[in-house]
């Protein structure tokens, strides 16, 4: 196959948009170039191959296969490894919406939060949840009347 100067331009251009795909990549952090990259790296190993004659003996084989088998796999790879990560912990914790003791430029303490910590208006005729300390002294009220009844029912069968 007789090479002309167009197929050697073609390949100049291909690997260059290849080669800016990869730059970019890494240098912008952007996991979505990485597809892209590694199909120009594809086509540009494939057009290497279609100018080679004979595997192992001329320069465009060698391009084929750095491109495909190198560069192509190396972009994928690298792709994966810049992905997103997402961390479990944290999405979870304080969240910012629900607390009533912080104030925003514009609004005054107290404006939208009444005293339990309660949107003002949005729990009115519901009973509110008790404080700690009546939960404990329920629970132990509970706790004592059962121990009462079972201390009452004690050898009876």
């Amino acid at each position: 196959m007789v090479i002309t100067p167009g197929d050697i331009l073609l390949l100049m251009f291909l690997g260059i948009i290849a080669l800016g795909l990869t730059v970019c990549m890494f240098s912008s952090r952007q996991m979505v170039l990485g597809f892209p990259s590694a199909m120009f790296w594809m086509i540009l190993g494939a057009t290497a191959y279609l100018m080679s004659d004979d595997p192992w003996v001329d320069v465009f084989f060698y391009i084929f296969f750095a491109c495909s088998f190198g560069m192509t796999i190396f972009c994928a790879l690298a792709a994966y490894g810049l992905r997103e990560r997402k961390d479990i912990e944290s999405d979870e914790g304080e969240l910012i919406d629900e607390q009533p003791d912080e104030t925003y430029l514009d609004e005054r303490p107290g404006e939208f939060f009444d005293e339990q910590g309660y949107r003002s208006g949005s729990n009115r005729g519901k009973k509110r949840n008790p404080t700690p300390r009546e939960w404990a002294e329920s629970k132990r009220e509970k706790s004592e009347a059962r121990r009462a009844r079972k201390d009452a029912e004690w050898g009876k069968i």
